[in-house]
Protein backbone atom coordinates (compact mmCIF):
# COMPACT_ATOMS: atom_id res chain seq x y z
CA UNK A 1 0.00 0.00 0.00
CA UNK A 2 1.50 3.24 -1.04
CA UNK A 3 0.54 6.70 0.51
CA UNK A 4 -0.38 8.63 -2.39
CA UNK A 5 -1.73 12.14 -1.15
CA UNK A 6 -1.94 13.05 2.97
CA UNK A 7 -4.06 16.08 4.36
CA UNK A 8 -4.29 18.32 7.35
CA UNK A 9 -6.70 16.58 10.26
CA UNK A 10 -5.62 13.02 9.68
CA UNK A 11 -6.84 12.58 5.98
CA UNK A 12 -4.97 10.44 3.31
CA UNK A 13 -5.29 8.65 0.22
CA UNK A 14 -3.80 5.38 -0.23
CA UNK A 15 -3.46 2.86 -3.53
CA UNK A 16 -3.46 -0.54 -3.09
CA UNK A 17 -0.72 -3.10 -4.16
CA UNK A 18 -2.94 -5.77 -5.47
CA UNK A 19 -6.65 -6.71 -4.99
CA UNK A 20 -5.38 -8.48 -1.88
CA UNK A 21 -4.21 -5.37 -0.34
CA UNK A 22 -7.53 -4.21 -1.19
CA UNK A 23 -9.41 -6.78 0.61
CA UNK A 24 -10.89 -4.16 3.79
CA UNK A 25 -11.99 -1.50 0.99
CA UNK A 26 -13.36 -4.37 -1.32
CA UNK A 27 -15.36 -5.39 1.49
CA UNK A 28 -16.47 -1.31 2.51
CA UNK A 29 -18.07 -1.18 -0.95
CA UNK A 30 -19.92 -4.48 -0.28
CA UNK A 31 -21.70 -2.05 2.96
CA UNK A 32 -22.54 0.41 0.98
CA UNK A 33 -23.94 -1.47 -2.01
CA UNK A 34 -25.88 -3.74 0.66
CA UNK A 35 -27.09 -0.37 1.89
CA UNK A 36 -27.50 1.17 -1.47
CA UNK A 37 -29.49 -1.58 -2.12
CA UNK A 38 -27.16 -2.24 -5.20
CA UNK A 39 -26.63 -5.71 -6.87
CA UNK A 40 -22.68 -5.78 -8.19
CA UNK A 41 -23.04 -9.71 -8.44
CA UNK A 42 -18.91 -10.58 -8.85
CA UNK A 43 -17.83 -7.47 -10.29
CA UNK A 44 -15.92 -5.74 -7.28
CA UNK A 45 -13.93 -8.55 -8.09
CA UNK A 46 -13.89 -9.70 -11.88
CA UNK A 47 -11.03 -7.75 -12.45
CA UNK A 48 -7.75 -8.30 -10.72
CA UNK A 49 -5.31 -7.66 -13.00
CA UNK A 50 -6.52 -4.40 -14.21
CA UNK A 51 -8.08 -2.84 -11.28
CA UNK A 52 -6.51 -0.17 -9.08
CA UNK A 53 -8.05 1.43 -6.14
CA UNK A 54 -7.82 4.09 -4.28
CA UNK A 55 -8.71 4.02 -0.40
CA UNK A 56 -9.75 7.38 1.70
CA UNK A 57 -8.75 7.73 5.23
CA UNK A 58 -9.87 10.05 7.78
CA UNK A 59 -8.57 9.86 11.10
CA UNK A 60 -7.15 6.43 10.78
CA UNK A 61 -10.12 4.63 9.40
CA UNK A 62 -11.62 3.31 6.01
CA UNK A 63 -13.65 6.15 5.04
CA UNK A 64 -14.82 5.56 1.18
CA UNK A 65 -12.77 4.82 -2.21
CA UNK A 66 -12.11 4.78 -5.71
CA UNK A 67 -11.94 1.43 -7.74
CA UNK A 68 -10.67 1.81 -11.36
CA UNK A 69 -10.92 -0.56 -14.12
CA UNK A 70 -7.96 -0.02 -17.32
CA UNK A 71 -8.44 -1.10 -20.48
CA UNK A 72 -6.36 -3.18 -22.32
CA UNK A 73 -6.15 -5.55 -25.09
CA UNK A 74 -7.08 -8.60 -23.38
CA UNK A 75 -9.96 -8.20 -21.05
CA UNK A 76 -13.45 -5.96 -20.98
CA UNK A 77 -14.27 -3.12 -18.95
CA UNK A 78 -17.29 -3.08 -16.78
CA UNK A 79 -19.60 -1.01 -19.09
CA UNK A 80 -19.28 -3.57 -21.61
CA UNK A 81 -21.07 -6.06 -19.83
CA UNK A 82 -24.42 -3.91 -20.27
CA UNK A 83 -23.63 -1.67 -23.58
CA UNK A 84 -21.26 -4.44 -25.30
CA UNK A 85 -22.12 -2.09 -28.29
CA UNK A 86 -19.54 0.71 -27.16
CA UNK A 87 -16.75 -0.01 -29.17
CA UNK A 88 -13.98 0.12 -25.93
CA UNK A 89 -12.93 -3.40 -26.45
CA UNK A 90 -8.98 -3.84 -26.51
CA UNK A 91 -8.35 -0.13 -26.11
CA UNK A 92 -5.62 1.03 -23.47
CA UNK A 93 -6.45 4.35 -23.62
CA UNK A 94 -9.70 4.00 -21.54
CA UNK A 95 -10.69 3.43 -18.07
CA UNK A 96 -13.82 2.59 -16.63
CA UNK A 97 -14.99 4.22 -12.79
CA UNK A 98 -16.22 1.31 -11.86
CA UNK A 99 -17.35 2.88 -7.92
CA UNK A 100 -16.50 5.40 -6.09
CA UNK A 101 -18.22 5.40 -2.74
CA UNK A 102 -17.90 7.92 0.38
CA UNK A 103 -18.78 6.09 3.82
CA UNK A 104 -22.38 8.13 4.86
CA UNK A 105 -21.11 9.64 7.62
CA UNK A 106 -18.82 11.63 5.62
CA UNK A 107 -20.34 12.23 2.65
CA UNK A 108 -21.42 15.72 1.80
CA UNK A 109 -17.65 16.68 1.90
CA UNK A 110 -16.54 17.96 -1.17
CA UNK A 111 -12.96 17.88 -0.38
CA UNK A 112 -12.87 13.93 0.26
CA UNK A 113 -14.48 13.25 -2.98
CA UNK A 114 -11.99 15.62 -4.66
CA UNK A 115 -9.20 13.85 -3.10
CA UNK A 116 -10.03 10.78 -5.01
CA UNK A 117 -10.38 12.02 -7.94
CA UNK A 118 -7.31 14.17 -7.77
CA UNK A 119 -5.56 10.58 -7.72
CA UNK A 120 -7.21 9.20 -10.22
CA UNK A 121 -6.04 11.85 -12.78
CA UNK A 122 -2.81 11.67 -11.73
CA UNK A 123 -3.17 7.66 -12.13
CA UNK A 124 -4.29 7.98 -15.60
CA UNK A 125 -1.94 11.01 -16.43
CA UNK A 126 0.75 8.78 -15.70
CA UNK A 127 -0.78 5.38 -17.29
CA UNK A 128 -1.73 7.16 -20.73
CA UNK A 129 -5.27 7.39 -20.24
CA UNK A 130 -7.32 9.92 -21.88
CA UNK A 131 -11.13 8.68 -21.49
CA UNK A 132 -12.85 7.65 -18.25
CA UNK A 133 -16.15 5.96 -18.25
CA UNK A 134 -18.47 5.19 -15.55
CA UNK A 135 -22.13 3.97 -15.35
CA UNK A 136 -23.95 7.11 -14.30
CA UNK A 137 -27.72 7.07 -12.82
CA UNK A 138 -29.96 10.56 -13.73
CA UNK A 139 -29.78 11.86 -10.28
CA UNK A 140 -25.76 11.68 -9.79
CA UNK A 141 -24.95 12.76 -13.77
CA UNK A 142 -26.61 16.11 -12.84
CA UNK A 143 -24.52 15.91 -9.26
CA UNK A 144 -21.56 14.99 -11.00
CA UNK A 145 -21.98 17.66 -13.82
CA UNK A 146 -22.25 20.54 -10.90
CA UNK A 147 -19.25 19.37 -9.11
CA UNK A 148 -17.12 19.70 -12.44
CA UNK A 149 -17.47 16.08 -13.99
CA UNK A 150 -18.09 17.03 -17.79
CA UNK A 151 -20.03 13.29 -18.74
CA UNK A 152 -21.64 12.90 -22.08
CA UNK A 153 -23.73 10.22 -22.19
CA UNK A 154 -22.42 7.50 -24.78
CA UNK A 155 -25.81 5.49 -24.57
CA UNK A 156 -29.03 4.12 -23.84
CA UNK A 157 -30.57 4.47 -20.37
CA UNK A 158 -29.98 0.42 -19.15
CA UNK A 159 -29.91 -1.48 -15.79
CA UNK A 160 -26.89 -1.58 -14.08
CA UNK A 161 -26.13 -2.49 -10.65
CA UNK A 162 -30.20 -2.71 -10.06
CA UNK A 163 -30.46 0.62 -11.01
CA UNK A 164 -30.82 2.66 -14.72
CA UNK A 165 -27.79 3.92 -15.75
CA UNK A 166 -26.45 5.71 -18.63
CA UNK A 167 -23.05 5.11 -19.69
CA UNK A 168 -20.84 8.19 -19.27
CA UNK A 169 -17.64 9.44 -20.42
CA UNK A 170 -15.37 12.10 -20.45
CA UNK A 171 -11.93 12.87 -21.31
CA UNK A 172 -9.49 14.38 -19.06
CA UNK A 173 -8.72 17.39 -21.15
CA UNK A 174 -11.99 18.29 -20.68
CA UNK A 175 -12.53 17.23 -16.67
CA UNK A 176 -9.39 19.63 -16.38
CA UNK A 177 -10.81 22.56 -18.68
CA UNK A 178 -14.23 22.33 -15.87
CA UNK A 179 -12.05 22.57 -13.11
CA UNK A 180 -10.10 25.60 -14.41
CA UNK A 181 -12.89 27.30 -14.83
CA UNK A 182 -13.78 26.98 -11.39
CA UNK A 183 -11.04 27.44 -9.97
CA UNK A 184 -11.14 31.21 -11.41
CA UNK A 185 -14.03 31.68 -9.34
CA UNK A 186 -13.06 29.82 -6.43
CA UNK A 187 -10.87 28.94 -4.04
CA UNK A 188 -11.81 25.44 -3.28
CA UNK A 189 -11.86 24.54 -6.74
CA UNK A 190 -7.96 26.34 -7.05
CA UNK A 191 -6.55 24.12 -4.36
CA UNK A 192 -8.15 21.12 -6.00
CA UNK A 193 -6.35 22.14 -9.47
CA UNK A 194 -2.71 22.75 -7.55
CA UNK A 195 -2.97 19.35 -5.86
CA UNK A 196 -3.88 17.83 -9.50
CA UNK A 197 -0.62 19.37 -10.85
CA UNK A 198 1.78 17.81 -8.08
Amino acid sequence: MQTLLEQPLETRVVCYASQNEAEPLLSFFESIAQEQDWKPSDQLRAYPLTSVSFGLEVDGKLAGGLQLIHGNEIESLPCLTVWPELELQGRTDVADIALLAIDPAQRGKQDLFWLLCVEMWRYCRDNQIDYLWAEVTPANLRLYRRLGWPLQIAGPLREHWGEECYPCCMTLDAAKHEVEIKASKSDFYRRILELSRH
